[in-house]
This record gives C-alpha cells, sequence and structure tokens, in this order.
C-alpha cells in the first residue's frame, strides 16, 4: 500500500476482507496478494490509535444521543406550552366576546324596553283622545249617536244569525 495507513473499524475490516480477492477487474486475486492484503488490513485494524478513535466516536455518538434526547423533549415540552398559550387566548378571546354580547344584548334589550313604553304612550295618548272626540260628539249630537248605534247593533246582528 501507499501512503499513511488508515485504520480500520472490525465491521470495515471484514468488508474489506471479503472485497479483496477480487482485483476491480472482477478477477480473483492470487493466494499470496489476497494473504498480503489480509495481514495489512488485520494490522491497520489491530492498534491503540484505533481504540482511542473509537472509543472517542462512541463518547461522541453517547453526547449525540444525549443531545438528541434533551432535543426532543425540548421541542415537546415548547410544543405543548405553545399549545396551551394558544388554548388560553381562545379561551379568553371567547370570555371577551361573550361578554360583548352580553352587553349588547342588554342594550338593546334596553332600547326595546324604552321603545315599547313610547309606543305604549302614543297608543294611550291617541285612545284617550279618540275617546275624547267620541264622547264630545256624543254630547253634541246625542240622537244621531244613538240610531248610529242601533243601526251598527242592527247589522252585527243580522250578520251574527246567519251564521
Amino acid at each position: 500500500p501507499c501512503g499513511k495507513p488508515t485504520y480500520l473499524a472490525p465491521n470495515t475490516q471484514n468488508w474489506v476482507l471479503a472485497s479483496i480477492y477480487f482485483e476491480p477487474t472482477g478477477t480473483r486475486l492470487s493466494d499470496p496478494r489476497r494473504r498480503s492484503l489480509h495481514r495489512e488490513v488485520r494490522d491497520m485494524a489491530d492498534t491503540p490509535e484505533l481504540r482511542r478513535e473509537l472509543n472517542t466516536l462512541k463518547q461522541d455518538l453517547a453526547a449525540l444521543r444525549g443531545d438528541v434526547t434533551t432535543l426532543s423533549e425540548s421541542s415537546a415540552r415548547t410544543a405543548k406550552e405553545g399549545a396551551e398559550a394558544i388554548y388560553n387566548a381562545a379561551k379568553e378571546a371567547t370570555a371577551q366576546a361573550r361578554e360583548k354580547l352580553m352587553q349588547e344584548a342588554d342594550a338593546l334589550m334596553q332600547k326595546v324596553k324604552t321603545s315599547a313604553r313610547d309606543v305604549a304612550g302614543t297608543v294611550k295618548e291617541s285612545g284617550q283622545a279618540a275617546l275624547h272626540e267620541v264622547e264630545d260628539t256624543v254630547k253634541e249630537r246625542p240622537m244621531t249617536s244613538v240610531l248610529t248605534a242601533l243601526g251598527v247593533g242592527f247589522v252585527v246582528g243580522m250578520l251574527l244569525s246567519r251564521r
């Protein structure tokens, strides 16, 4: 091999060992060449530097797992807090809308009551004015009023008796 040797993990080592039986062209390597490559791969894989590197990788992987766990817990907590905030805001907005609607309904009810009182007062005044007019007419022309009442009574009696 040329250059500085590369250190390989055991799984990579097995893959390399399995692949050295063939040339890139697909022809099988001769036994001495294969044995030589096999020794080189085993020598590269069994060094203190490789073990240190593997231990460092294991520690980094464990730290990464911890970071991912912390990140997922933090994301879940943040999502839960966001959902709670949205729920509380919607609840508050609903309460405010309800309160405003109740106030508007009360104001409308007061307007209706006031309008009804005004209409009742107007009707009462109109009725009293009409009653005074009838009373005045009866006082001015008593005979005409009695004959009119008699005629109206006769017509109503005839209509009711035909039924």
